[in-house]
Parts: structure tokens; C-alpha cells; sequence
């Protein structure tokens, strides 16, 4: 299994491009998941439907051979069999992790999205999903091998606080992904691009610094 997380629909651009280009290949079927940003899961408008088939475009995959899934308004039979078919790529796009993990077990295809051998593919703080815990104790795809994330990782108070903390709970590293960042896994072999970075506990003492200038 191959696994991309990333903030933003901006993965087509150069530094995301040189690490992408062997991984989404003109070749793929891609189904895309997207949760609307305003949680009511209407049916996705035609300007964010062009943002989301974007960045594809510019890795030689033909609009036609993307599909895309809007929750809740799909149902689960249909679904059910959409996942039987053959797809090199399947991908989650939105910001609302917890919703959408709380989705994957209504609908029972968790399991599913675990097993699959192709590429997943998170856009947006949805990424979070792909980790052992989501929020409040509801468990993830544990797809990360524990590895913790900040994603849409901003330099500034909030975000350096919630670094500390989980390195604090004993977590050996922390990837920041900000928004021109991303995380690349093939075969649980993790690599970061663009900005995005690895800070683990050696870096305390430098995040405590930077946590006090920050006030």
C-alpha cells in the first residue's frame, strides 16, 4: 500500500510533483470520497469539483477515469459495489476526520480501506483518519505505524503547543505538514516533501523556545 497526505488540492505543483509523479500515474482509476466543508454532505458544487480533479489533470489522469463519492448522499449499496471495482487510488478529501471515520464504520467498509493494496490518498485534516486514533478514543485506519502528524501546520502558538504535547505523551516524532507539505509512505518506507518536516524529542528544547517567544 502507498499512502499520500497532503492539506491541499495543491499537489500539483512542483514540489509536490518530482515525489508524485511515480505514484499517480496517467494510467489509474481514481475514486475520490469528498466531505462537504459545510457537513451537510449536499451534493458538491461544479467550481469545487474542478478544484478536486485539478492537481489528476496535471499527472496525465483523464477526468473520466475519476469518480467521485459525496457521503451520505450516495448510499450504501451503491458504495458497496463501487469499492468492487478496480481503482488504483482512493482518496478522502475534506477536513472533518472525526466525521469521517464515524463514516467508514456506519457504511462498514473500514476493513475495506485497510486492506486495499493500491494507493490512499488524504487531502485535507481528513489525513487524520489514517492514524491509530482520531478524536475523542475513536480508533483509525492505523495505517501509520504510530507516527503522529500536525496537519496544516502553521508556526505559531496553537499548533507548536500541540506539537510539545504529543512529544510530551511520549511519541518518538511528530511529521509538520504545512500547506505546501506532504507525506509520501510506500510500503511503510516514509518520506516527507516540500516544506514538510520530522521533529522529535531533540527538539523540545527548541520547541519550548520558540513555544515562549510565540506568547
Amino acid at each position: 500500500m502507498n499512502l499520500i497526505l497532503v492539506p491541499k488540492t495543491n499537489f500539483d505543483q512542483l514540489w509536490a510533483g518530482e515525489y508524485l509523479s511515480d505514484v499517480l500515474r496517467p494510467s489509474d482509476h481514481i475514486l475520490l470520497f469528498h466531505f462537504s466543508e459545510n457537513h451537510e454532505y449536499d451534493l458538491i458544487s461544479f467550481d469545487y469539483e474542478e478544484d478536486i480533479i485539478r492537481p489528476f489533470l496535471t499527472y496525465g489522469i483523464a477526468k473520466e477515469r475519476i469518480k467521485i463519492i459525496t457521503p451520505y448522499v450516495d448510499d450504501e449499496e451503491n458504495i458497496q459495489y463501487t469499492l468492487e471495482q478496480d481503482y488504483d487510488v482512493i482518496g478522502f478529501v475534506g477536513n472533518d476526520a472525526y466525521q469521517a471515520m464515524l463514516y467508514l464504520d456506519d457504511y462498514g467498509i473500514k476493513e475495506k480501506i485497510q486492506s486495499f493494496e493500491g494507493t490512499l490518498l488524504f487531502v485535507g485534516e481528513i489525513g487524520y483518519v489514517a492514524g491509530d486514533v482520531v478524536q475523542d478514543e475513536i480508533e483509525g485506519l492505523g495505517l501509520l505505524d504510530e507516527l503522529q502528524m500536525d496537519i496544516n501546520y502553521r508556526y505559531d502558538e496553537d499548533h507548536i503547543a500541540r506539537v510539545i504535547r504529543l512529544l510530551e505523551m511520549g511519541h518518538s516524532k511528530v511529521v509538520l505538514i504545512p500547506e505546501e507539505g506532504g507525506l509520501l509512505s510506500i510500503n511503510h518506507y516514509y518520506d516527507t516533501f516540500g516544506r514538510a518536516t520530522v521533529v522529535g524529542e531533540d527538539d523540545l528544547d527548541s520547541l519550548y523556545e520558540t513555544f515562549h517567544n510565540s506568547l
